[in-house]
């Protein structure tokens, strides 16, 4: 028994490096969340796998006991918690980021982009067959991301063979040989029928005069958003330099694409011999021809090389064959529910979700950036929309309320009550809660009606409330509301404070919401402004609530980083 501990232990720690065999031992015991066998383990063995599970925080396990002489089947995979060592997320873009068949990125997806970018703790990019302007400029147009922000991450473009540092300087890249270039083009114009070639020299696309009007050559830029093509003057097989890699296209019909199928393994072939180069595919219509042994997978090893990372610390993100060896190496890996067989057969994780649906990002916010769901205690649905436009721009959170019939606490220190109140929400709820206690208190009754506020209002109306004070000088008065949060039972309750000075005055615009009527605010942009005579965006910007949430967003975007 203590040896098999020790193997698994040991396979665990070198997984990156572990053959075929042994990847698909750690799949099954640690990494995959689809059933790929029946494995059968007594009692003792089962416990050791349980204890190692949780030793090393790799999740939970389920296995039930089957009707085979008391032995146990490990009926679900844990769901392997991953984000904490994650320190890099490398994505491929067409067919990831970009949904097959469309010109704009899921926005979706960019917006968890976005984040990922934003986060100190992880280092984001793109891993794509595309030129680097290509493949940013494609990104770009959705509107949901800046060229300023993409240019900003290091990258891996044309399958591997540019790689680039943060400040987008080459590190890495890889050329064809000229005789390759000379003997892949002169296959492609003899054995390819109705077929173009371009070729890559960096972000510069070339190709014979021939082919400069062939809907598969102006699609690379109407469609794709590469840089558009020139015509190489006196030829690609004579080129005065090299190229990176050679692209063979068809154009996007049946015919087009069965030549593609038909020439394929003749420049296999030929690649293997004399030609020395090797073959990949993205896309149905397109075949690219790249130096021997190398690829995206290869260029993502070279970067994560110079970040000083490991294949275990970068989840990749990728859909098609070209993707296939990345996504072998890195750990966590994930592929779409619109990706490739031979994707899905390689990555650790296939998501629900579609590249049109939001999957990379979802894979993304589930294996490397985290993601919340947090429940706002309220039956009011009013203050539901009001914290989701507070909150609008926290990424990787959604909200969404649960009324409780919580206990009413009473006392003199409002902060305890509200820490109180959170914890028991927290204990029903059994997950990340937010509660909200307001005050309104008028100076001259020291405080009062402070947390009491609802009952006075329901008793008293705004007419009653204005009333208390007369007789009074002072007609001062302060909001405020203390926003408490709880990511679950046990955990420790965080408060945030928000307070906002103002008069109470005879009720003045909407009444729709509490006593915000009365409330005239004495401060910044909306002093003299009651909060009824307010909009929704005015009142956030001066509000208490506008103030307590502002720290809780604070405190969720340093948590979530």
């Amino acid at each position: 028994m203590r040896s098999l501990f020790v193997f698994l232990f040991g396979l665990h720690l070198c997984r990156p490096f572990s053959l075929s065999r042994s990847r698909q031992t750690r799949t099954l015991l640690f990494s995959s969340p689809r059933k790929t066998s029946a494995d059968f383990y007594d009692a003792d063995t089962l416990a050791g796998i349980l204890d190692l599970h949780s030793s090393l925080n790799l999740g939970e396990v389920v296995a039930e006991e089957v009707q085979q002489d008391g032995l146990f089947e490990i009926v679900e995979k844990m769901s392997q918690n991953t984000n904490s060592r994650v320190r890099a997320i490398a994505c491929d873009v067409d067919g990831t980021l970009i949904p097959r068949g469309s010109r704009v990125a899921d926005s979706k997806s960019l917006k968890v982009v976005r984040r990922a970018i934003k986060s100190k703790r992880l280092t984001f990019f793109l891993a794509t067959g595309k030129t680097r302007k290509g493949a940013i400029d494609s990104l770009v147009r959705s509107g949901e991301i800046t060229e300023e922000e993409l240019l900003g991450c290091p990258g891996v473009y044309l399958q591997g063979l540019v790689v680039v540092n943060s400040s987008g300087e080459v590190i890495y890249e890889r050329r064809l040989n000229l005789a390759s270039v000379a003997a892949a083009v002169e296959k492609t114009r003899t054995d390819g029928s109705g077929l173009a070639v371009v070729g890559y020299d960096g972000e510069t696309i070339l190709c014979d005069e021939m082919d400069l009007d062939h809907p598969g050559v102006t699609q690379l830029n109407e469609k794709y958003g590469e840089p558009r093509v020139m015509c190489c003057e006196g030829g690609l097989s004579n080129y005065a330099s090299s190229f990176h890699k050679l692209l063979v296209i068809a154009p996007e019909d049946e015919a087009g694409i069965a030549a593609v199928d038909a020439l394929r393994p003749k420049l296999e072939k030929l690649g293997l011999g004399a030609g020395k180069f090797e073959i990949t595919q993205a896309l149905e219509n397109m075949i690219e021809v790249m130096p021997k042994l190398t690829g995206k997978g290869e260029g993502v090893k070279v970067l994560l090389r110079h970040l000083s990372l490991r294949g275990n610390e970068c989840l990749a993100v990728g859909d098609a064959e070209n993707d296939e060896e990345m996504l072998e190496f890195c750990s966590p890996s994930c592929t779409l529910a619109d990706s490739s067989a031979g994707a899905k057969a390689k990555a650790t994780y296939v998501m629900e979700e579609s590249s049109g649906e939001g999957g990379a990002g979802r894979a993304m916010e589930v294996h490397a950036l985290g993601f919340k769901s947090i429940k706002f205690v309220t039956g009011n649905r009013n203050k539901v929309e009001e914290v989701k436009a507070l909150m609008a721009d926290v990424e990787g959170v959604e909200f969404d309320n649960v009324a409780l019939d919580l206990p009413e606490l009473q006392g003199s220190d409002a902060v305890e009550i509200a820490r109180e109140k959170c914890m028991l929400a927290a204990k029903e709820i059994g997950g990340p809660v937010i509660t909200e206690d307001t005050s309104l208190c008028f100076n001259a009754l020291n405080s009062l009606p402070g947390p009491y506020i609802k009952w006075f209002l329901e008793k008293c109306g705004h007419e009653g409330l204005n009333k208390m004070l007369d007789g009074f000088d002072d007609r001062g008065a302060y909001a405020q509301t203390i926003v408490a949060y709880c990511g679950g039972e046990g955990e420790e309750v965080e408060v945030f404070e928000g307070r906002t000075e103002g008069v109470i005055v005879a009720a003045r615009g909407s009444t729709d919401f509490g006593w915000d009527a009365i409330f005239e605010c004495g401060e910044g942009e909306g002093e003299g402004k009651t909060y009824g005579e307010m909009d929704k965006a005015e009142k956030n910007l001066v509000s208490h609530r506008g103030k307590a949430f502002a720290k809780f967003k604070e405190y969720l975007n340093e948590e979530l980083d």
